[in-house]
């Protein structure tokens, strides 16, 4: 389904392709006028081995190449993520591992999360330079349970190698002594808990009880904090 999207100094392009009924393609470009030129290309699979159980799993690439006026600097980056993993009956646990290429930052547009990474979780993005990241999550369905529309999820998420050394001046970060950091690390956990209403005049809208903890080395600040999220959709055609 191809998508144009154009907003204030951005245009993009793209769309998704179902291969099958068990592989799905994506395929993106777009530009941020006088910043960056930026490409993405993904992957799903959705595996049925028996009526209970199917493999899953998933591929993202991203590339971002500055663009115009450079008004964050000059820089070449790429980052990419992959995951796989089981379902079986109401269990869902996947490994995802991802890994960010260049001297910058992997950046992009906050819009409605706007960015299709594994590693790309509540608080964290393990998308510093050269940061590498590995996940585990477990999802649980407790309509088996005798409770349509309610789940659980926890996931934990480790990065490691950031290395600021040779940032551009917009994302560089220093330490106390002035010099580039390196060696960089951080750590999140989230635990979640969603319910979908199932019916009434509120049907299909979701409340969401978030908690996460984040642990960093000096890039980044720790954080425990909790959220609630609702959501509601909206047919507007």
């Amino acid at each position: 389904m191809p998508v144009l999207l154009m907003l204030r100094g951005l245009l993009t392009w793209g769309g998704d392709y179902t291969v099958n009924e068990f592989v799905g393609v994506s395929l993106y470009t777009s530009q941020f006028k006088d910043v960056w030129n930026q490409y993405y290309a993904g992957t799903s699979l959705s595996y049925p081995l028996s009526d209970n159980v199917a493999l899953i799993g998933g591929f993202n690439y991203y590339r971002a190449v500055d663009e115009g006026k450079k008004l964050l600097g000059s820089f070449d980056n790429n980052i990419w993520s992959g995951k796989t993993g089981v379902k079986f009956g109401v269990h869902t646990v996947t490994v995802g591992y991802q890994r960010s290429n260049g001297n910058d930052d992997f950046d992009y547009l906050r819009l409605s999360d706007s960015i299709f990474l594994d590693n790309s979780i509540q608080y964290s993005d393990f998308n510093s330079p050269k940061e590498q990241s590995l996940q585990l999550r477990y999802d649980l369905d407790m309509q088996a349970f005798g409770i349509p529309g309610l789940s659980f999820m926890t996931r934990y998420a480790k990065g490691w190698d950031a290395d600021y050394s040779n940032a551009n001046s917009v994302y560089m970060r220093r330490g106390a002594d002035g010099a580039p950091l390196q060696d960089q690390k951080r750590w999140e956990r989230d635990i979640e808990a969603k319910y979908i209403i199932q019916s009434g005049s509120l049907k299909d809208m979701s409340l969401r009880v978030r908690q996460a903890t984040t642990r960093a080395t000096d890039f980044e600040s720790d954080l425990d904090e909790v959220r609630l999220i609702v959501e509601y959709p909206l047919q507007l055609l």
